[in-house]
């Protein structure tokens, strides 16, 4: 059996509980952020996936996807389970089993997506398109040297080497995700688990990027959140010898009305600060967010420009002293 060339950065098993059914499909609405544009009912097959995304190119054929059989077979088949015993309210007890899935599902969604690959290719691709533009203009040999790296353009074209450089990098990083992976859900594995439920009246968004954590990733203390639903939320409480702490239970907390709508804001404000392209959710969730935050810069701006105004009248009031 041929294994997937298109690899979801954001399993569509997880996409399916913010989605609508639509005959045997599930369809959610988009934001796009690059072309500021909502796409509405988009089915959950078509976003956040990247053709090759997990593929090592270098490796045999029968080993090349191996990245993306982990993800699909390992992390991803038990999702169904985690999401089912995650919003049950009758289950208080949680096997030590069922909690490092938890924990790796979680801690693996923050490692897989793009965000991360593309802003370091996007960094060295301006690095070294300036450099190529120089040496056009100052270097016959057609020559860069990177340190301790020569790089030779007179049998490539700079797109040509982009291209490679890309590849590499991806799939170095892509291994670097997986070992970091590995590495930060050891050292997790004592988390504690809390569910929290949004009132009905308020609902979450999700983004290309939607685990949120409440400092560095890999700072002991931090907290370390995921919308289940758009009405639920698992955090990742770490480990602490203080008597409250229970990682054998799953701590559940169900929000008013007025906590939910503070919840849900800050949550939905924080999905769009941390997303690299888009926001996913029902149409009229991402157009509420996204009017507040554009409200919200309105505000900023206004305060900035009052602030700027005073300080250069006190400005001309000091200098015009000084004259008299």
């Amino acid at each position: 059996m041929s294994e997937p060339i298109r690899q979801h950065l954001v399993p569509i098993v997880y996409l399916k509980q913010f989605a609508l059914p639509k005959r045997k499909d599930w369809f959610i609405d988009v934001y796009d952020k690059k072309a500021s544009k909502l796409i509405l009912d988009m089915n959950v097959s078509n976003i956040c996936v990247s053709k090759e995304f997990y593929t090592f190119k270098q490796l045999p054929e029968d080993q090349k996807r191996i990245l993306e059989r982990f993800y699909g077979k390992t992390v991803e088949s038990d999702y169904p389970e985690i999401y089912k015993t995650l919003i049950n309210w009758t289950v208080t007890k949680i096997s030590d089993n069922l909690r490092f899935k938890v924990i790796s599902y979680i801690i693996s969604q923050y490692w897989r997506t793009s965000k991360l690959i593309n802003a370091v290719n996007n960094l060295l691709n301006r690095t070294i398109s300036d450099a190529y533009n120089l040496m056009e203009a100052y270097s016959p040999e057609r020559v860069i040297h990177a340190g301790n790296t020569i790089i030779d353009f007179n049998n490539r074209s700079l797109d040509e080497y982009l291209k490679t450089s890309n590849e590499d990098t991806r799939e170095r990083l892509n291994l670097e995700s997986y070992k970091r992976f590995k590495e930060l859900v050891l050292r997790r594995i004592n988390d504690g688990i809390i569910v929290s439920k949004i009132h009905r009246s308020h609902r979450l968004i999700i983004s290309d990027n939607p685990v949120i954590s409440s400092d560095h990733i890999y700072n002991p203390a931090s907290f370390i959140r995921l919308p289940l639903d758009v009405n639920h939320i698992v955090t990742l409480v770490p480990y602490t010898k203080e008597d409250w702490f229970n990682n054998k239970a799953i701590a559940r907390m169900k929000l008013d009305e007025q906590t939910s709508y503070f919840q849900s804001t800050v949550f939905n404000h924080m999905q769009v600060d941390i997303s690299e392209r888009f926001l996913l959710g029902r149409k009229s969730d991402l157009e509420k967010v996204l009017d507040e935050l554009k409200h919200l810069n309105q505000q900023k701006s206004k305060e900035e420009c009052e602030t700027h105004a005073n300080q250069l009248n006190e400005k001309l009031a000091a200098l015009q002293s000084k004259l008299k």
